[in-house]
């Protein structure tokens, strides 16, 4: 998808609202906006005179924090001082393409919006964002003076994708629960109150741990180049996925979670997932990155995975964050994290306890040599709650702008 600028006031109407302080008001049925975070901006509903009224269909940006809202119906804003809110009005948006546009409008205005840098209209007009466009050039078009198309139908897409995602993930309820709250809150401790140096836990109660070496748990992966051949990198990888192109392969990088390149999945062996250690890298060395799904190793990383076959999402993540805890400040450049070196490593997990708080022994010994047995089900609950705070904000987000909840009135929230 090509990506174009836009300036502000070439591809919207800027208008000021025309509103007077909310107390001069009466009560009424339409809605008061200003940059209030809370309930979409709308701070109480009041009865007021056609010519203080904004039309609907808009966005509206708050000078002093940036934050910007989509207001469906006509409203009354906040237009008495220098910090007036302003209205964008563009041609073709609707609800759903506002939320992408919004979310383009607040790179640039929660940067530099604050009390001694207004973002008001004149700055808003000389602001320029990011919005995909089509390829085509239309010397007509009433968005930009370089002839730049929005991608419409993009933006929409992508939203219902955002929306699809919170409903199968089973986010779009962020609520924690009381469970939640309880393993969110939780340390580690690693026998007798000693709070675990490795723990990725929070602040709060204290939940039993153990220390277990890495190589107790976790096998390497046996990949790499498989084809009869000499590997030739110009030929053989690339930096796009492709149909040809379409194994990741992991490698010594820094970020795009250790993801560089992609090669043929003829020519590579791979694994349905596991846990990716970067071993070299000036930067990357003890980087661990969870991969969930089917991978290879180009060099410089490999991959491990538990001994138990134990596999799903939210295990690597926690075992992924927990293993790096524990090797990232040991290695570096001048000294690699090569699976001989790490596989020594311990690293501090939860462990199952009984009824009365005590260990559960295995007496198999299958983990630890003292028979504690880590707690798979807790690093998952502690992922998912996890997940659900980082979430959080884009679910409050999305249920403002589209559902519209108007708490303030107690009105029934439209369903998405």
């Amino acid at each position: 998808m090509k990506y174009e600028k836009y300036k502000l006031n070439e591809l919207a109407k800027i208008e000021k609202v025309k509103g007077k302080p909310l107390s001069k008001y009466e009560e009424g049925e339409t809605p008061y906006v200003t940059g209030s975070q809370s309930n979409n901006g709308v701070v109480g509903y009041i009865n007021a005179p056609k010519k203080d009224i904004s039309k609907g269909n808009c966005i509206v940006v708050d000078p002093i924090k940036g934050l910007c809202m989509y207001q469906e119906n006509d409203f009354v804003g906040r237009g008495f001082s220098g910090a007036s809110i302003n209205a964008l009005y563009i041609e073709g948006m609707d609800e759903t393409s506002a939320m992408f546009i919004i979310a383009a409008i607040k790179k640039v205005s929660l940067k530099v919006a604050s009390y001694s840098y207004l973002f008001n209209s004149s700055k808003l007009a000389e602001a320029e964002i990011m919005l995909p466009t089509l390829d085509a050039l239309d010397a007509d078009s009433p968005y930009s003076s370089n002839g730049y198309m929005p991608d419409w139908k993009y933006m929409k897409d992508r939203v219902a994708e955002l929306e699809n995602y919170l409903i199968a993930s089973g986010l779009n309820d962020y609520k924690l629960t009381e469970e939640d709250k309880s393993v969110l809150a939780a340390k580690l401790v690693d026998g007798g109150g000693t709070l675990s140096q490795n723990s990725i836990s929070t602040d709060g109660c204290l939940k039993e741990g153990r220390k277990f070496k890495i190589d107790d748990l976790f096998k390497k992966e046996k990949l790499g180049w498989i084809t009869n051949r000499k590997f030739n990198k110009e030929k053989d990888v690339s930096k796009e996925q492709t149909k040809e192109f379409d194994l990741p392969l992991v490698n010594a990088k820094d970020g795009n979670n250790g993801i560089m390149y992609y090669g043929r999945s003829s020519d590579f062996s791979s694994v349905d997932g596991g846990i990716d250690i970067v071993s070299n890298g000036a930067i990357s060395t003890g980087n661990v990155y969870p991969q969930s799904h089917k991978i290879g190793v180009l060099f410089d990383a490999y991959i491990i995975n538990l001994k138990n076959g134990m596999k799903n999402e939210c295990l690597l993540m926690y075992l992924a964050a927990s293993i790096q805890k524990s090797i990232k400040p040991r290695f570096g450049y001048s000294n690699k994290a090569v699976w001989s070196k790490v596989r020594k490593c311990n690293i501090c997990l939860p462990i199952q306890t009984d009824d009365s708080g005590k260990p559960v022994i295995d007496a198999g010994k299958t983990y630890n040599p003292k028979g504690y047995i880590p707690d798979w089900e807790y690093m998952e609950k502690y992922i998912k709650a996890t997940e659900k705070k980082i979430i959080k904000e884009v679910v409050l987000y999305k249920d403002k702008v589209i559902a519209k909840a108007k708490e303030i009135t107690g009105e029934k929230k439209v369903a998405w």
